[in-house]
């Protein structure tokens, strides 16, 4: 086993925390055995696999992109787990026939959700632990959002007609060109393109150019990778409002808009990685930060035992708002210790 260092990929940087989880979900889920850590808090991400270096990770990294287009579907998962939007004219035809469709076919009313998650269950009992995996994390039947749909993972909050098969196919084309996920490892290049409304300062207003025109510039291949960790993120819900694994949701939301995440010593499986996002002295120490000095001093035994767990800090990144809809993450806060 290797240690290796992905520079880019910082411990307190929502993008590189996001980016990390999701390079160690592809070469984990591809039967790759490794381990993920950080170099403390604000340092990089160190993977150790039997990879013996960082350009062999960003390759295999790019054969999983390959292969994931070559199976003609969007993510390491059943093709079907993620429906296409139809033409216009078939959206219209339906629409005559009185099957009303959403823009997005992935929005959908909790029976639909409910259907799909009996077709997960037939493959997972065939095997295919990969597609069960991500259909838990990418939505659930037991949260809704303002419209009465299913909520969708909070990795991904669409702008005006943005669809999310369309979102993934984007990034995923980008992720099999040439030396756009060592970029993303090593040493970040923003590019004037649109990005997934995950990252604050993919938005550039007018200033920022010679043109004087606002533009985006995002880093494609960290934007591939930070959509890959949907799987880390798994969904519950009451019925009515949606809970997801490392996402805090403030009262009033009907989902998640602030990620929360740990930043821990050593290097871990990805069974023990599991337990520390999900753990809930993370959300405890995150809650009692926003609390006072009074749930600071409650939160003492919660702090303890995220130590003993090898926690050197907590950070968080909240949505902004825009309008009725969602913004993206902006500027990490660490909120422990």
């Amino acid at each position: 086993m290797t240690t290796v260092t992905l520079e880019a990929l910082r411990s307190d940087d929502y993008l590189g925390f996001l980016a990390a989880m999701g390079a160690f979900e592809l070469l984990t889920g591809n039967g790759l055995d490794a381990r993920l850590g950080w170099d403390g808090l604000g340092g990089p991400a160190l993977l150790d696999t039997q990879l013996a270096d960082v350009d062999a990770v960003a390759g295999r990294l790019q054969d999983v992109a390959v292969k994931i287009r070559a199976a003609g579907a969007l993510v390491p998962a059943s093709p079907q787990l993620i429906d296409q939007r139809r033409s216009q004219a078939e959206r219209k035809a339906r629409k005559a026939e009185g099957i009303e469709e959403r823009n997005d076919p992935m929005r959908a009313r909790p029976e639909i959700v409910r259907d799909r998650f009996r077709a997960v269950a037939a493959q997972e009992r065939d095997g295919d632990r990969v597609t069960a995996r991500w259909a838990a994390a990418l939505f659930t039947m037991l949260g809704l959002d303002s419209g009465g749909d299913a909520v969708l993972t909070p990795l991904y909050a669409p702008t005006g007609q943005q669809v999310l098969s369309q979102l993934l196919e984007k990034y995923l084309v980008r992720a099999g060109e040439d030396g756009i996920l060592m970029e993303a490892l090593v040493g970040w290049r923003r590019r004037s393109d649109s990005g997934a409304n995950l990252d604050q300062r993919d938005l550039r207003d007018a200033a920022w150019g010679s043109r004087g025109e606002p533009d985006n510039a995002s880093v494609p291949g960290a934007t591939w990778l930070a959509l890959m960790a949907i799987p880390w993120f798994r969904q519950v819900g009451n019925g009515r409002r949606a809970e997801a694994v490392g996402w805090e949701r403030d009262r009033a939301a009907v989902r998640p808009k602030t990620l929360l995440w740990p930043v821990w010593s050593g290097l871990r499986s990805p069974e023990a990685v599991e337990v520390l996002l999900s753990h809930p002295a993370v959300r405890a120490v995150a809650s009692a930060a926003d609390g006072g000095r009074d749930a600071a001093r409650r939160s003492a035994e919660q702090s303890s035992r995220l130590r003993a767990l090898g926690v050197v800090a907590v950070c968080k990144a909240s949505r902004a708002s825009s309008g009725n809809a969602d913004g993206p993450l902006q500027a990490t806060r660490v909120v422990w210790p």
